[in-house]
């Protein structure tokens, strides 16, 4: 379909610019006028039937990211092991603790307020990057394909069509995060490079107020931000269910630091339905997708079913896994 509409253009502006090109010349002719107003008048059903394609869309996703921070020990903590907030967060902590000192001491502070800027902010930008550094080490576009069975296996299928790309390395990468201990240090993100649709560059910036961050993945097709906020923070009196238990004799003793991630692309307004637009709208899904693992509604849903099964592994007698 599309090698036909373009072989279609390049007919008509073959067959057209001459006439153009003719009536240019002999501007003077007498009926030269009313050419004229022939070119303008075949040119309105045109431009009234393309010009809803010079719109504006913007993709959109928003995810709630959560810190627990215990105040006894002064430091985060993902809970019970096994437990679902635990595995999907475990990729942020990964390899945090075996850093220096200087490393593990952004997952510890005497004052939870702490981690509602920077200390925070650091450890969501770590986790973020080492999600999609991991995600898209291999190639930009990719399709995903799920297999339901136990533990769910994911299949990405890299697409070799796309052989255009910027390939960014480790010491790339970490220069576009000055003072960010958890991403700068030798060995906080593991992989060999970061691959990323053809020039496109990698920006990040903090705000003024230091509650809040950009990432921005810079291209002339569809760029990408992700926006990441702090939300509030709350005594988890209660506890979180399935998570951690609350503490009896300190009701206040974790809190929940809560952060707004917001992932937006804004595709080029000439070339909303470009071929490879398909392309690019797979990426930032996949970017989204990733993204999505941190995401406390996937999380929680997740815990309600464990416990359901929990409960219903306990009334039958099978014994815990």
């Amino acid at each position: 379909m599309v090698l036909i509409v373009r072989i279609t253009l390049i007919l008509f502006i073959s067959c057209a610019a001459p006439a153009v090109f003719l009536l240019w010349r002999n501007a003077a002719a007498p009926d030269a006028a009313k050419n004229a107003g022939i070119v303008i008048a075949a040119m309105l059903p045109v431009l009234i039937a393309v010009f809803p394609y010079f719109n504006t869309q913007i993709l959109e996703n928003r995810y709630a990211y959560l810190l627990l921070y215990d105040k006894t020990t002064g430091e985060l903590t993902t809970g019970k092991p096994g437990n679902p907030y635990h595995l999907s967060y475990i990729r942020m902590f990964a390899n945090i603790g075996g850093g220096t000192a200087d490393v593990h001491q952004q997952l510890r502070d005497s004052d939870p307020q702490a981690f509602t800027k920077d200390k925070g902010l650091n450890l969501i930008e770590r986790g973020i990057m080492a999600a999609l550094v991991d995600r898209f080490f291999f190639n930009w576009d990719q399709e995903e394909k799920t297999i339901k069975l136990p533990g769910q296996v994911i299949d990405v299928l890299q697409s070799d069509a796309n052989s255009l790309k910027t390939v960014l390395s480790m010491a790339d990468i970490t220069s576009q995060f000055p003072n960010n201990v958890l991403i700068e240090s030798p060995g906080m993100l593991t992989g060999i490079q970061f691959v990323l649709p053809p020039n496109t560059r990698v920006i990040r910036t903090r705000s003024q107020d230091g509650y809040g961050l950009k990432i921005q993945l810079s291209n002339s097709i569809l760029p990408v931000d992700i926006n990441v906020n702090f939300t509030g923070m709350v005594a988890q009196q209660q506890g979180i269910w399935g998570v951690q238990n609350p503490d009896p004799d300190d009701i206040n003793r974790y809190y929940g630091v809560g952060f707004n991630v917001i992932v937006t692309g804004r595709p080029n307004r000439t070339m909303i339905y470009a071929p490879e637009m398909t392309q690019y709208r797979r990426w930032f899904d996949n970017i989204s997708a990733t993204l999505a693992i941190y995401d406390w509604e996937k999380i929680d849903k997740a815990i309600e079913e464990s416990l359901r099964r929990q409960s219903i592994s306990k009334n039958l007698g099978i014994p815990p896994q």
